[in-house]
C-alpha cells in the first residue's frame, strides 16, 4: 500500500500529495455514494496535485492503489 500525506492549497482548488517513495500508480475519488468522480494516474513522482476544483461541495475519498484517504471539499 502506497504511504502518502495530503492537505489542500490555500484556494482550496487541488489537492497537494506527498509520498513516501516514487508512485507508478493509478487514482481515483469517489463520492459517499460510491460514485468514481476523478481518475487519473501518477507517474514515476513523489509529490502531485490532484485539481478538485470541478467537484461539488461534499466528503470524497481518494484511492491510490490500496490506500483511502477522506476529503473535504468546501
Amino acid at each position: 500500500k502506497p504511504e502518502f500525506s495530503m492537505s489542500r492549497n490555500k484556494a482550496e482548488k487541488a489537492l497537494t500529495l506527498t509520498f513516501s517513495e516514487k508512485l507508478d500508480k493509478n487514482y481515483s475519488v469517489y463520492d459517499l455514494l460510491g460514485r468514481e468522480v476523478l481518475k487519473g494516474k501518477f507517474e514515476n513522482t513523489s509529490e502531485a496535485q490532484i485539481s478538485v476544483e470541478n467537484l461539488q461541495i461534499g466528503t470524497y475519498i481518494l484511492r491510490i492503489g490500496g490506500t483511502n484517504k477522506k476529503f473535504i471539499k468546501k
